[in-house]
């Protein structure tokens, strides 16, 4: 490929109005210099790597961090380098990204580096209480009540496990992705959680 060419192309990427968008969100969520995004962003496997993602169907995610280095660094799958803050961008179909569709084919946001201990403070402080308070199951059946109180606490005692007994985060990623079926993509079939001690509630009980 000739220099004009590769001049060309690199003007391209950078007048590429879903790249403008990931800096702009990258910019809200870590208050991000564009010294940081045009280092990262200047580096040719990292452009390669993103642009990839935006233009292949079969591309399935990509994370953004800035790890230990201090540079913003894309990752397309979970590592030991991720150990905090990052920003992921999960394809929901296995369609080509274009400004258009960024929202419908895309789902985005920020995870703490640190999801189980974060997970572990919210279920403790939020969701325990919130569902064990009888002001909030009114109108329920006292079963549904009690089975509803008795997962809340069930995946209480689950988060709360030693955490060296609890699976990293990219092996859990990893053990996903083999149990979804392909020809659903992200989303397998739906699962219904079945009370225990119940009945299948019928719409006027609710």
């Amino acid at each position: 490929m000739s220099d004009d060419k590769k001049k060309d192309d690199k003007q391209d990427d950078a007048e590429d109005e879903r790249l403008e968008f990931l800096l702009n969100y990258l910019t809200k969520s870590y208050k991000l210099k564009q010294e940081k995004w045009n280092k990262m962003i200047g580096v040719d496997e990292n452009r390669k790597m993103i642009l990839k993602f935006l233009d292949d169907p079969n591309q399935k995610m990509l994370l953004i961090t800035i790890p230990s280095t201090g540079l913003l660094t894309p990752f397309t799958s979970f590592n030991a380098q991720i150990k905090q803050k990052f920003t992921y961008f999960i394809r929901k179909k296995p369609d080509a990204v274009t400004m258009e569709n960024f929202r419908s084919v895309l789902t985005f946001g920020d995870m703490s580096g640190k999801p189980i201990e974060d997970l572990s403070v919210l279920v403790e402080g939020v969701f325990v209480p919130l569902m064990s308070n009888p002001a909030n199951q009114v109108g329920w059946p006292k079963v549904v009540a009690q089975d509803v109180v008795s997962h809340v606490r069930t995946f209480k005692n689950t988060v709360d496990q030693p955490f060296s007994s609890i699976v990293h985060v990219e092996d859990l990623h990893s053990e996903a992705m083999k149990v979804l079926p392909s020809s659903s993509f992200f989303f397998g079939p739906l699962l219904d959680l079945c009370l225990p001690s119940s009945s299948p509630l019928q719409p006027s009980t609710l």
